[in-house]
């Protein structure tokens, strides 16, 4: 990892890890104005015992009513933005120096709703991704002597480390979630053992807070890692492009591909039923469009998880 990897922009990684989806349950509570309408939301690397980056304007966004106001308060400071016709509101913190004091990050609607993360520390923050190497968990390496030293010391370390969930997705989404949200250096075990032993060094040079933003996914092909932009710009891999726009519902390639499909499969229907009333075997089924026919299992069938 060097210093072009890291990042200010805390959003970036939303669109880098293509992963996941929706928001924190760590994160403080959230008070309604109107249980009908939408609920001011954070982004989900905005919880308790949050780093932010430090020497750089300082991006938080979320969630409220669409037109409603939203303040963003850290100290003395406080920036303003109105929510857009979807409800996505940003601002941008002006420049904070490194501190080692927690401080609260407050965000507020004119309609009372409220919410705080506590804890919050201002350092470096830098972004660890990858597969199974970097998801390697720090207690089951050869970094756990370190991870343990951290979980006894009876300073307050301050490197942590914020880890989102895994999940797939062909676009890039909004939310991720996390169900740990930003653990502190008493749970060091539980952190990537390559983003462990970065983080610690750099604490030891610079003497700031360290945060790492860990987005693993173990076992991946790097066409995974690839952006859609990154097919369809390339000739030789445009065939991949065509069939990732086949599986997006909103385009046309899409609909006349599922359109063909189920012509197909209606007369797979009539033709197999003559077939095997005739004593003979089904004819081979059509294949689904685009990559969906990858997502069956051995079985021929689908293997999702249903939340």
């Amino acid at each position: 990892m060097n210093k072009s990897m890291r990042i200010g922009n805390l959003q970036a990684v939303v669109t880098v890890m293509m992963l996941a989806v929706t928001v924190l349950t760590p994160c403080p509570a959230v008070t309604r104005a109107d249980d009908q309408i939408q609920a001011l939301e954070l982004g989900s690397p905005f919880v308790d015992n949050a780093i932010l980056q430090r020497d750089m304007p300082v991006p938080v966004w979320g969630w409220a009513r669409p037109g409603s106001k939203v303040s963003v308060t850290l100290g003395a400071q406080t920036q303003t933005a109105a929510a857009d016709v979807r409800g996505s509101w940003r601002v941008k913190l002006d420049p904070l120096k490194a501190s080692l004091k927690e401080r609260e990050l407050k965000v507020t609607t004119p309609a009372g709703e409220s919410v705080t993360c506590t804890g919050v520390l201002v350092g470096e923050v830098w972004f660890a991704s990858g597969q199974s190497n970097m998801d390697w968990t720090a207690g089951k390496s050869m970094c756990r002597d370190l991870a343990n030293t951290m979980q006894r010391s009876k300073e307050d370390i301050p490197v942590r480390e914020y880890n989102a969930d895994m999940g797939s997705s062909l676009f890039p989404c909004e939310r991720v979630t996390s169900e740990q949200g930003w653990k502190k250096a008493d749970q060091a075990g539980s952190f990537s053992a390559l983003s462990l032993a970065f983080a610690w060094d750099l604490y030891q040079t610079l003497k700031v807070p360290i945060g790492i933003v860990r987005s693993t996914h173990g076992a991946t092909p790097i066409e995974t890692w690839t952006p859609y932009e990154g097919y369809a710009t390339h000739a030789r891999l445009q065939d991949i492009a065509f069939r990732i726009r086949q599986s997006d519902p909103s385009t046309q390639d899409s609909t006349q591909a599922y359109n063909t499909f189920f012509e197909d499969l209606k007369q797979w229907q009539l033709e197999s039923e003559k077939i095997i009333n005739q004593g003979g075997n089904a004819l081979p089924r059509p294949t689904l469009p685009g990559i969906a026919d990858d997502w069956k299992g051995a079985a021929r069938m689908y293997n999702f998880k249903i939340a």
